[in-house]
């Protein structure tokens, strides 16, 4: 009995599916896009993520020093552990050094100026996030006879912190947009599919058959939306991901070291999947759930 019961569920279903299939279609191009453009914004937002992670996870400070012979600058005695994470001297000679090892094509100019443009600097390496801690250390040593300028990656940390946070609301904003449309799409067509049934329904009430008789096809065609859309979304992104470097060509380079992935991880589609199984069959089963107890009254 169990075992007809799942085969005409199934049948019934697949039946439902055939006869409304330009609806269906529709409903599948919106679920597909929805989940299209949030794999999107989960990509960019995991990428940015890492990047921030890897390059600009922490505060970083760059110290100049005025180049006198009789320096007596000690940073040792100013270092406060609890802040900092390492810090680097680097000589005149040493900063003209990096200089040409990175612009090699200077050099001439560097020649024609005739004494070395680079001050020796301080390097460091915050280990605290405690960003007013480390302003006001830096504030305290600013003030050294010593100390030409100093420079901080706080303004760049902020501005892409502030990145990461627009693209996550904006995937929340626009993901949940999408969401709530594909919902109501399935709604309507399984509405649709299920008064198109009406006389079927009747007959089966009419020889007794349970709700969960009638409902379940409508609730499984829902779900097979679902899944049907997010696997389809799924290697859509991931061909487009693919050929990518081939669309941007050389332009693709400079992108590289900031992608982190060039994928999504099989447990963000994982969860992917079981969503679509939710929305569909949620709302399939909102749309017949209303259907039923209507004919009822």
């Amino acid at each position: 009995m169990k075992v007809f019961l799942l085969r005409y569920i199934l049948e019934d279903s697949v039946a439902s599916f055939k006869n409304q299939k330009y609806l269906n279609i529709l409903s599948l191009v919106t679920i597909i896009f929805t989940f299209f453009i949030i794999n999107i914004f989960f990509f960019l937002n995991y990428n940015i993520s890492d990047f921030i992670k890897k390059f600009a996870s922490n505060y970083k400070a760059e110290v100049y020093l005025f180049d006198r012979k009789d320096s007596n600058f000690d940073f040792e005695k100013l270092i406060d552990r609890n802040l900092i994470k390492e810090y680097t001297y680097i000589s005149s000679q040493k900063a003209m050094e990096i200089f040409l090892k990175n612009f090699p094509s200077l050099k001439s100019t560097i020649k024609e100026i005739g004494e070395n443009p680079f001050p020796p600097s301080i390097r460091i390496e915050f280990k605290s996030k405690n960003k007013k801690k480390i302003t006001e250390f830096l504030n305290k040593i600013r003030n050294h006879r010593e100390v030409k300028e100093i420079k901080t990656n706080f303004e760049l940390l902020d501005k892409i912190s502030g990145v990461k946070k627009i693209v996550f609301l904006l995937g929340v904003f626009f993901g949940s947009i999408l969401l709530f449309t594909s919902f109501f799409t399935i709604v309507n067509i399984i509405k649709i599919v299920a008064y198109s049934r009406k006389e079927d329904v009747l007959i089966l009430r009419m020889i007794g058959a349970s709700n969960f008789y009638i409902e379940a096809p409508l609730i499984l065609n829902g779900i097979f939306l679902g899944i049907l859309g997010a696997i389809v979304s799924i290697l859509l992104f991931e061909i487009s991901v693919k050929i990518l470097p081939i669309y941007l060509k050389s332009f693709y380079q400079y992108l590289k070291p900031v992608l982190a992935t060039s994928s999504l991880s099989l447990k963000y589609y994982s969860y992917l999947i079981l969503s679509a199984i939710l929305i569909g069959g949620l709302s399939a089963y909102t749309s017949v759930y209303k259907f039923i107890h209507l004919e009822e009254e």
